[in-house]
């Protein structure tokens, strides 16, 4: 689930790598989500040319949905799309939960991109997502 404590603005990472790292530990997941989320990423970029990117995974490891956000001043490296807005989503084995989620939150940021970006707080990052949907946050 999303919540405020987990929306962080302005970040200083400086690479796609550190951005991951810090948002895994900020919702205390472990090496196992970790290095899922880098696999997928392996795969195919997360990356798209609205200057976003959204890392995501399934694991055994969790029983609902994490949700990290973090917005950046200047644009980071995400493989080799410039980006400004990542939200990591981590998620259980749920097939349907997770396509859901992925779905609302692909559709949030397609229509609220410079909102995001705008935002001056994690109450306003927050209440533009939550009333959107409702079920994914806290």
């Amino acid at each position: 689930m999303l919540s405020k404590d987990n929306i962080y603005l302005n970040c200083q990472y400086l690479s796609q790598d550190e951005t991951i790292n810090g948002l895994i530990d900020a919702l205390h997941l472990s090496n196992e989500i970790n290095i899922s989320i880098k696999q997928r990423e392996a795969i195919r970029s997360t990356a798209l040319k609205e200057g976003y990117a959204f890392p995501h995974c399934r694991s055994e490891h969790l029983t609902n949905i994490k949700i990290a956000i973090a917005t950046f001043e200047k644009p980071i490296m995400w493989g080799d799309t410039p980006v400004r807005i990542v939200i990591l989503l981590c998620s259980s084995n749920n097939a349907a939960h997770y396509i859901k989620t992925l779905a609302t939150m692909c559709k949030i940021l397609n229509e609220n991109t410079e909102k995001l970006l705008n935002a001056k707080s994690n109450d306003e990052i927050y209440e533009l997502i939550a009333n959107k949907t409702c079920s994914i946050c806290d």
